[in-house]
């Protein structure tokens, strides 16, 4: 599948497209003086393509609504469910946001602080993560609460932390992270870009059998 990584200009970019190049073969950079414009021009070929893509949406500052088009694009994505949506701190904020979910400020603001997340076995199998208790490193002032909307999202699973934020959000075609997998102080940051691969590669084929009829 073909991946598609926005860049918001943060400084941790590069090390997760490298990543991200360690799991797909194609893999391309929009820089964020770029977004509109590639944007308007995927859903163009959206509507022609049979292919379901993988877009990622990563870090970056501010807030979602501060960038032009981007919840829009979002929503549109949702709406369609061609492709595989993923969310890293600001794009896993802009992603629950497009549901509908407020951004607010989080209770521990942090800027490269170390959490322990614990997993139950439906987790660790999504993930594919053999562990219970996993390490992953923050950087976010601003977060996602659980509240009513997720009734209006089907299959989802959310994983919080100890003051109720929304850590990890899956739904078929979606696996946001507010977090930086890619972080040094994340361990194993493979299993998460493992579980990217993984979970597109299972909606790309599920979505590819649905347009056969089969």
């Amino acid at each position: 599948m073909k991946l598609i990584y926005f860049d918001f200009e943060d400084s941790f970019s590069w090390n997760i497209v490298k990543y991200l190049e360690d799991f797909f073969s194609d893999v391309e950079v929009v820089p964020l003086v770029e977004f509109e414009k590639k944007t308007k021009e995927i859903q163009r070929q959206d509507s022609k393509s049979s292919l379901p893509k993988v877009y990622v949406f990563g870090p970056g500052p501010k807030r979602p609504s501060d960038y032009k088009n981007l919840l829009p694009f979002i929503q549109s994505e949702i709406k369609n469910n061609r492709n595989f949506l993923v969310g890293i701190c600001l794009g896993h904020q802009s992603i629950m946001q497009a549901f509908g979910f407020a951004v607010g400020y989080s209770d521990k603001p942090c800027h490269g602080i170390q959490i322990s997340l614990q997993l139950s076995d439906d987790w660790k199998k999504i993930l594919s993560i053999p562990y219970s208790i996993i390490y992953v490193q923050r950087y976010n002032s601003l977060c996602i609460r659980e509240d009513e909307n997720l009734q209006k999202i089907n299959d989802y699973k959310i994983l919080l932390d100890e003051q109720g934020e929304v850590m990890i959000f899956h739904a078929k075609n979606i696996i946001s992270f507010q977090f930086h997998p890619e972080s040094i102080g994340t361990k194993n940051p493979e299993y998460f870009f493992g579980a990217i691969k993984k979970l597109s590669l299972m909606y790309g084929k599920k979505f590819k059998k649905s347009k056969n009829g089969r």
